[in-house]
């Protein structure tokens, strides 16, 4: 089993962020004496976050990378606004969704 955990090992290339399962089941499987998200390699609100809505690991990653802290990454209203206007399911949802942002933000 390797000793890397999941998040550093997506840095530096050497996994996909598609197979964050294979890691769970090798903390399943293993021996491990360390918290799921320690062995994946988050933190207990990372994990947490993931729990609840696992598209927001490309985030929690990238965090990571930067140095940042995901509470306020998320917490940053263009983040919210951002995803709005990603989960759209055609062009004309996603613009929508912005012209509704901008009333928001001019009220």
């Amino acid at each position: 089993m390797s000793n890397i955990k999941f998040i550093d090992a997506v840095i530096m290339g050497d996994v996909l962020i598609d197979e964050i399962d294979d890691y769970i089941d090798m903390w399943h499987d293993g021996d491990s004496k360390l918290e799921i998200y320690e062995f994946l390699g988050m933190t207990q609100n990372e994990y947490r976050l993931w729990v609840d809505d696992e598209s927001i690991l490309k985030e929690i990653i990238k965090c990571h990378m930067n140095g940042k802290d995901i509470e306020e990454v998320i917490l940053n209203p263009y983040y919210t606004k951002q995803r709005m206007v990603a989960r759209a399911k055609s062009a004309e949802e996603a613009k929508a969704a912005y012209e509704i942002i901008r009333k928001y933000e001019n009220e």
